[in-house]
């Protein structure tokens, strides 16, 4: 009799030893869980911090004149500031038509798309750097992105920029309402 208690006793304890050994695993796997939510939380909010601070950012106007057309002279003077090779990076640049801004028909927008190849981000960043700080009016409105897959291109991006100007476009006269009179 006193051996199926102490058997019974063992047996209970061994349960309670085993719950409380699962409560713990639980307990440190919700730690970890919040550990990692809070990372993500805090880099989240960099990443907020960034946007506002780039969207609060106004936009440079060029006043009553098209921005110059010297873009590609501006592209090769940027990409050689930041140190990359023109003939093996560079692909293409295609300019865009001029549009009004909607529901600001005065202003107009330029945009060109330039085709860049074979980029990794370092390069990447190191190029827009050096055309933000010379190129103040045309701004970077849309980042593409292709990874190139295949040997010896790892780490790499065919990259397209559409670097826009918006500019103040000159206003145009209202239709004439003279009329003549005939006799």
């Amino acid at each position: 009799m006193r051996i199926r208690a102490g058997l019974i006793v063992s047996v209970a304890v061994a349960v309670g030893a085993f719950g409380v050994a699962a409560s713990a695993m639980r307990i440190s796997s919700a730690g970890a869980e919040l550990s990692s939510a809070n990372s993500l939380l805090e880099s989240t909010k960099g990443q907020v911090r960034q946007i506002t601070d780039l969207r609060s950012r106004q936009a440079r106007i060029a006043d009553r004149k098209r921005p110059e057309q010297d873009v590609i002279a501006r592209v090769h003077a940027a990409m050689a500031e930041a140190g990359l090779d023109v003939a093996g990076h560079f692909a293409a640049l295609r300019p865009e038509a001029d549009s009004p801004l909607p529901q600001q028909p005065q202003y107009r927008r330029q945009s060109v798309v330039v085709s860049l190849q074979r980029m990794d981000l370092a390069r990447l960043g190191a190029f827009l750097a050096a055309w933000r700080g010379e190129n103040s009016l045309w701004t970077a409105s849309r980042l593409e992105l292709v990874h190139n897959r295949g040997k010896g291109s790892e780490g790499t991006y065919d990259v397209t920029v559409t670097f826009s100007a918006v500019y103040l476009a000159e206003p145009t006269p209202p239709p004439s309402s003279t009329s003549t009179a005939h006799s």
